[in-house]
């Protein structure tokens, strides 16, 4: 019952038709009934008869899924009564979302004009691009900000170096961390446009596709540029196959791809199909199509693929799970060396969703864990050569 409560609370935020008894299902008071009968009727008449601890529940899953925001316009829409108390506390957290939101616009556009004025064209990548295209934008949780940056690798960095933002710099091979203390939020700035696909030819097409519409963002109201919907759709289906196979995904994530569909042109989602294959998209595409259309009611004409059942019940149970970014997930959980067998064996499991995709992550893992063997059997033996020092006994002169 709270699932379905929530999938419609979701689905009055973002502007789709809620409370419309769907085949087989008879409206009745929810209260006298017990929960499994209950998700079979109308989901927005067990929202008029929530509990206080129905309510939350819901919050802890808006909690879960960082949809704070989002979840209370759902809420305010539907006409669900919260206990005081937690409507209080709910709504001070959705304001606080529209100040942070604010905050990143501006961090956003000062970026923009930053870079601009060095002579790099930027745009910013998911987060505040996508934001502006909700119902809402005020409504949607921000992360940090992703900002792409012209000139490739090297240059970008002797460029933050120049600009003395390298200090305390995290550098990974898409991306560098800039100093927080700096902006006052998390800040990445992107070399490439988007972390690569594990499967080496694949990841060329994609790459290749991503860089020409790169080139076609525009600068928006909010002071900085965005991509081309058809960047965001690649871009953003790659995004959420890479943490799905790493940590974990949630319904943000989702809901705002679901968002990207809803504001793209028919001729972008054909564009966007056709490079599905090419870029090695289409297992992890049918199952955001499925989990879009079972969650969102997406409607079957504005689908990229057609949604598959099997994978996307494998990636909803994990969404609903683990939360944003597996934040939540049990694999996280007891010492390291069961975290590292849980997540072995997950990816694994992993093959049936994307054989390909899979086997090549597990390639390059255990290539790079082969490679690094030799470094740390050198860290393991000056480890030990300090504990012989210091267990020797000490010498009088």
């Amino acid at each position: 019952m709270q699932d379905a409560v929530f999938f419609e609370i979701l689905r009055a935020a973002l502007g789709q038709p809620f409370g419309v008894a769907h085949e087989g299902e008879h409206p009745q008071d929810c209260a006298t009934l017990n929960p499994q009968d209950c998700a079979t009727l109308n989901s927005q008449d067990c929202a008029k008869n929530l509990s206080p601890d129905d309510c939350k529940r819901l919050f802890m899953m808006a909690k879960k899924q960082s949809l704070y925001g989002i979840a209370y316009d759902g809420v305010k829409k539907m006409g669900i009564s919260l206990p005081r108390e937690l409507a209080l506390n709910w709504s001070l957290r959705a304001e606080a979302i529209r100040g942070y939101n604010d905050q990143m616009n501006s961090v956003a556009a000062h970026l923009t004009k930053l870079f601009e004025g060095l002579g790099r064209k930027t745009a910013i990548l998911k987060g505040q691009a996508n934001a502006r295209l909700y119902p809402n934008p005020a409504a949607r949780q921000p992360g940090d900000i992703d900002i792409w940056v012209s000139g490739g690798k090297a240059a970008v960095l002797k460029l933050l170096e120049e600009q003395g933002l390298m200090e305390k710099t995290d550098v990974s091979e898409i991306h560098a961390h800039l100093p927080k203390e700096r902006f006052g939020i998390d800040v990445e700035v992107h070399f490439v446009p988007c972390g690569c696909n594990y499967n080496p030819i694949a990841d060329r097409h994609m790459q290749k596709f991503l860089r020409y519409e790169i080139e076609r963002a525009e600068l928006v109201p909010e002071g900085f540029y965005a991509p081309s919907l058809r960047f965001a759709m690649v871009m953003q289906l790659s995004h959420i196959r890479r943490h799905f196979f790493g940590l974990g995904i949630g319904f943000r994530q989702l809901v705002d791809y679901f968002v990207l569909i809803q504001n793209s042109s028919e001729q972008d989602r054909k564009a966007v199909a056709q490079m599905l294959a090419p870029c090695g998209l289409r297992n992890i595409a049918g199952a955001v199509m499925y989990v879009l259309q079972r969650v969102f009611e997406l409607d079957e004409r504005l689908m990229l693929c057609k949604p598959d059942s099997n994978r996307g019940e494998v990636l909803l149970r994990e969404v609903l799970a683990d939360g944003n970014f597996g934040a939540h997930a049990s694999r996280a959980k007891g010492s390291v060396i069961m975290w590292w067998l849980k997540n072995r064996l997950r990816i694994l499991r992993l093959l049936n969703f994307d054989f390909g995709e899979t086997l090549w992550l597990l390639l390059r893992y255990w290539g790079q864990f082969a490679f690094l063997i030799p470094m740390r059997i050198g860290i393991l033996k000056r480890f030990l050569s300090r504990r012989r020092k210091k267990a020797l006994p000490k010498t009088g002169t």
